[in-house]
């Protein structure tokens, strides 16, 4: 991602002393200067492969000095990019027009363009102040199969401190072997885990009570509803790519094929393994300048000391301004033909413990007596919530739950007591996945 006028200062100073500290290196960094009008950098994702669509291209901008971090997190800064023109070519003509399903994100239709073996492809767009952009064709190469992946349990350096060990599960994949010139290969993995609520909903005040209305029967929290399917927030499901970068060539090699490839590390400490775990592994066929820029972008994002002497926006990809070529463009839009392992399952010998502390927000609990000058069975405290309470507040959800009845005080003391939670508390959609169980899930 190569910026004009780009220049890069390092001075560096080896200081020789006869004490005991011995020889010393010092780096000044300096910033580059910059074409200010480039303050706004495009960045665009997106492929066209051998499947059915809808194919997608995402379209954001980042500012090219303040995320600098790009290199190290690809998700630092970006905000979406609204409004393109979006559409995909191939050699012959064909188009297809692309439509904006969300902000940024831009998606043929599922009956439209097919990405064909042999036949080449782009894109072009054109942003509202009238610019326009395009990349270079690419060609869509026969896939290469997957013969094999799995999962072993392997030891690896903690990410947060590399002197000590964590075990996990270790991902690999061996390929089958390449035909002509199809030795360039890319792995993405798509994961898909179970997580749970803190909490299941027991009760659920929307403004209205069951009939006759208000009781003071603290047992039944006032004739608030009871939850009907008590559950139905509980469990929930996240599928996602992973933000890694694999790739490897057999040009070189005397079988042109990869064999048990390792992949992505998850520790056994990760939460997404708590109670079921899914992989399934991508394996896609790309051209020559693909792999060359996901080797240099991966290169990137594994160099933590590169931030200054490597910058992120160094490396091009295939899409530029037609106007003005001068012009940073982040992103590649490649072909990429695809081969698709079986899918990889992990479940626990044990189901773990949700941390409720760390998920849940309290909003009000019943107090101890000694505390409030009620007897605990008045429930005064989730009494006067439900009175107080407007439309605005709706709904409060209620659940047995557990709270720290003594704040401020050592020692901590917690206890169960029937309370208004926060929905994170009781809605595992608040966390990002969905209630709609996966079809491949048991």
């Amino acid at each position: 991602m190569i910026i004009n006028n780009y220049r890069t200062f390092i001075t560096t100073c080896l200081i020789l002393t006869v004490t005991i500290f011995g020889l010393i290196s010092c780096i000044e960094e300096y910033w580059p200067e910059y074409d200010d009008q480039f303050v706004q950098i495009l960045v665009v994702d997106g492929k066209i492969t051998n499947e059915s669509g809808p194919y997608t291209v995402k379209i954001s901008t980042t500012n090219s000095l303040d995320s600098i971090p790009y290199s190290l997190n690809p998700k630092y800064d970006f905000k979406e990019f609204s409004g393109a023109l979006v559409s995909i070519h191939d050699e012959d003509g064909n188009i297809e027009i692309l439509t904006e399903t969300e902000p940024g994100i831009y998606q043929t239709s599922a009956s439209g363009m097919q990405g064909i073996i042999g036949k080449n492809y782009k894109i072009t767009f054109s942003t509202p102040s009238g610019k326009s952009y395009e990349s270079t064709f690419e060609e869509l190469l026969p896939p290469t199969a997957v013969e094999d992946a799995y999962y072993v349990e392997e030891q690896e350096y903690s990410d947060y401190n590399h002197e000590s060990f964590e075990t996990g599960l270790k991902f690999h994949v061996t390929s089958a072997e390449a035909l002509g010139n199809t030795g360039n290969l890319y792995w993405e993995m798509e994961e898909t885990y179970e997580y749970h609520a803190a909490y299941k909903i027991e009760y659920v005040y929307n403004g209205y009570f069951n009939d006759p209305g208000w009781d003071y029967n603290y047992e039944k929290l006032y004739n608030v509803p009871e939850m009907k399917n008590q559950d139905s927030l509980y469990y929930c499901w996240s599928t996602g790519t992973l933000n890694e970068i694999f790739t490897e060539n057999t040009d070189q090699l005397n079988i042109p094929k990869v064999e048990n490839l390792p992949l992505n590390f998850i520790s056994y400490d990760n939460e997404k393994l708590d109670f079921k775990y899914s992989v399934v592994i991508n394996q896609y066929t790309i051209s020559n300048e693909a792999q060359d820029y996901l080797e240099r972008v991966n290169d990137q994002n594994t160099n933590q000391e590169g931030l200054y002497a490597s910058q992120p926006y160094q490396i091009r990809g295939n899409i530029t301004n037609v106007e003005d070529s001068r012009e940073p463009v982040l992103g590649y839009f490649m072909a990429a033909s695809k081969e698709q392992s079986e899918r990889l399952f992990y479940t626990p010998p044990y189901v773990h413990e949700i941390d409720t502390f760390r998920t849940c927000e309290i909003l009000k609990w019943d107090q101890p007596y000694y505390n409030i000058g009620y007897p605990p069975e008045s429930g005064a405290i989730l009494k006067y919530l439900i009175w107080e309470s407007s439309y605005l507040d709706w709904p409060i959800y209620f659940t047995h739950a557990w709270v720290l009845i003594n704040p401020g005080q050592v020692p901590r003391i917690y206890a169960i007591r029937m309370a208004a939670v926060g929905d994170g508390c009781v809605d595992c959609r608040t966390q990002g996945g969905t209630i709609e169980k996966p079809e491949f899930w048991d």
